[in-house]
């Protein structure tokens, strides 16, 4: 032992640890850490340590008859062995086996010998184990090149697969790459879209607050051509209200912004394009008030042209009013000339009408009428005038009539029918409220005459002469007459006139229809009592009483019965729907009544005591019979007061 362990220390290329793992197993004294700590490398050294000897070691082992020489033990087994496949480590754990782990006191070594003789009997355990296995070894072998080849293909495919996925994993990275440098990009955009935006608003915001400034200073050419050359027309206006938005922008900027020279700069330019349309609206307006004093011409046709252009006056009049009122001035002063003349020489031809003439011949009680009566009693029998005097026939449809026409002045001058005073009485008023109508609405439209003084006071001044020819020829109208239908229709007619003034909402022409009113109430009374004071003059009369003599014939109504049953009849007519008792009408009516009563119980004291009754009665009778088929307030009152008087006549001359 000691001569191998000799051997094996002095042998050249040995080291340190496959000399202290080979004592240690020859010791017996080899322990789990000592083995495992040894690598395989150190075997390797220690097996061509053994290799490189060339001294021989031989010994027999108990009668074992096995020789073991240094060289059998260094020999590599022969190629194509089971020794040749066995791998050197696998065969020392297979000798060792698994090792307990050292105690802090190991157990007392054995001695040498009976180890070494432990050791061989191992080794020969192990071939023979060995042997024994070479023969499954040889199947296994077949298997495992069968595997092999299945390992290589399955290798051959990997290998496919790696080459495959080194392309894949080199066009993914590639492609990552262009992410990366589309996500910078993008990023980039985003950064950019955000400065780009950021500058839009800034640039809109600045664009708000210049654009109004930079149209406010600026005046197209198109514009001021239009204005300095351009026909008065739409596209004339729209250039004008152009004008007037910027003008207003421009105060609007200059109050705001204070002293600017840009603004400086406009305003003078502005005041040009002013004061150019100035001098056009002047010569426009100008013009058509001079069109007005042309002879025939309709003005209401310019008035309505002008009234498309209303706009042009309103700027004149904040551009330059005095200039708007000279021109307004002007205005009025045309229209006095324009209405003054027309309405003038519309009285001309309305005096040229043929008229009925009612005088005081046809007055009740009167010499005329009596002879010219409408009744039995009357000898010469009825005449035609007497009839149309006294009787209202259809005279009373003209107040209830909606024709807006009028009579023309060149029928009124040519026509030989003869007409009552109301038909020339209503075309010459019905005819001043139209063009009052018009006028009014062209002051307050066109001149923009909203405050009620500033209108009444134009509108006066334009209408005063014309009223003056409405009055005069009312008065030519009344003179001389005694026609109380005449008259009380007028007074209807004023009256709807007034009540159409309302409907059109013209709080002008009042007043000249008061002075109407005035003309005709005065001259109504007079006629009214011109038929009482003949009435009261007929009692005298010798003629009133010469059928006394109590004959039947005598009996028979009066003709005064008649003509006065007519008459109140007509004025109770005009009196429906009015309200009487705030009219002079009503007291009229009653001081005829009682004049009529008066005359009648003189007349009835000619006759016999006995036939006083019956001649009453008869009379009152025929008054009652007439009266009874007029309406109205006033009317009913009449009619219960008459028959009154004939049911207390009734008794006494039925039963005689």
């Amino acid at each position: 032992m000691n001569f191998l362990s000799n051997s094996l220390r002095n042998q050249p290329g040995s080291n340190n640890n496959s000399t202290s793992a080979f004592k240690s197993f020859i010791n017996g004294g080899v322990s789990r850490s000592s083995l495992t700590s040894s690598s395989s490398a150190s075997l390797a050294t220690f097996t061509s340590a053994k290799n490189d000897s060339n001294s021989a070691l031989s010994f027999k082992a108990d009668g074992s008859g096995m020789r073991l020489s240094r060289k059998s033990i260094s020999r590599h087994p022969p190629a194509g062995t089971a020794e040749a496949a066995v791998d050197v480590i696998d065969v020392l754990r297979g000798i060792i086996g698994e090792l307990p782990v050292t105690d802090e006191n190991p157990p007392k070594r054995e001695d040498g010998l009976d180890l070494l003789s432990k050791s061989l009997d191992i080794i020969a355990k192990t071939k023979e184990s060995r042997l024994e296995k070479s023969d499954t070894d040889d199947s296994d072998l077949a298997n495992y090149d069968e595997k092999m080849k299945e390992f290589e293909n399955l290798h051959k495919v990997i290998e496919v697969s790696d080459v495959k996925l080194k392309e894949i994993q080199e066009f993914l990275s590639n492609r990552q790459g262009d992410l990366d440098m589309l996500s910078k990009d993008m990023e980039s955009l985003e950064v950019r879209s955000r400065q780009i935006s950021a500058k839009l608003k800034a640039k809109q915001t600045v664009e708000n607050k210049l654009a109004p400034i930079v149209e406010a200073l600026i005046i197209p050419p198109m514009i001021v051509r239009q204005i300095a050359d351009g026909e008065i027309s739409l596209q004339w206006k729209s250039a004008l209200k152009y004008i007037v938005q910027r003008q207003n922008e421009l105060i609007a900027l200059k109050n705001r912004g204070g002293e600017v020279k840009a603004i400086k700069g406009a305003e003078g330019q502005l005041k040009l394009v002013v004061d150019k349309a100035i001098e056009r609206i002047r010569d426009f307006i100008v013009t058509r008030i001079k069109s007005l004093r042309v002879a025939g011409i309709n003005a209401q046709a310019i008035q309505k042209d002008l009234l498309n252009y209303r706009e042009l006056y309103s700027f004149l009049a904040k551009a330059n009013p005095s200039l708007s009122k000279d021109l307004l001035q002007a205005y009025i002063n045309t229209m006095i000339w324009y209405y003054n003349g027309f309405f003038l020489r519309y009285f001309k031809s309305l005096e040229k009408l043929n008229l009925h003439k009612v005088d005081k011949t046809v007055l009740l009680g009167s010499d005329d009428s009596s002879r010219r009566g409408l009744l039995f009693y009357s000898r010469s029998g009825p005449t035609m005038k007497a009839a149309d005097t006294l009787t209202l026939g259809n005279r009373a449809n003209i107040i209830s009539s909606d024709d807006p026409s009028v009579m023309l002045a060149q029928i009124a001058e040519t026509n030989t029918m003869r007409h009552w005073m109301e038909v020339g009485f209503r075309s010459f008023n019905l005819a001043l409220i139209d063009n009052i109508t018009v006028e009014y609405q062209f002051l307050t439209e066109f001149f923009k005459l909203k405050n009620g003084d500033e209108v009444t006071r134009v509108f006066n001044n334009i209408f005063e002469k014309t009223f003056q020819v409405g009055q005069e020829f009312t008065k030519f109208l009344l003179e001389d007459s005694y026609d109380a239908f005449g008259i009380l229709i007028c007074i209807r007619l004023v009256r709807k006139l007034e009540f159409e003034l309302q409907h059109r909402r013209i709080p002008v022409g009042e007043n000249y229809l008061n002075l109407q009113l005035i003309n005709l109430w005065p001259r109504f009374q007079i006629v009214m009592d011109g038929h009482c004071d003949s009435l009261r003059r007929a009692t005298s009369r010798a003629s009133i009483h010469n059928h006394g003599d109590g004959s039947g014939s005598a009996l028979v109504p009066h003709h005064i019965t008649q003509t006065f049953s007519s008459f109140i009849s007509g004025i109770l007519t005009l009196c429906e729907g009015e309200d009487n008792s705030s009219e002079p009408v009503f007291n009229s009516i009653q001081r005829l009544r009682n004049e009529f009563e008066l005359l009648l119980t003189k007349i009835s004291a000619d006759f016999p005591k006995n036939k006083r009754e019956v001649f009453l009665y008869n009379n009152y009778f025929l008054v009652c019979t007439i009266l009874s088929d007029v309406t109205g307030q006033l009317a009913e009152k009449e009619k219960e007061h008459f028959k009154l008087l004939t049911d207390a006549y009734e008794e006494n001359a039925t039963r005689k």
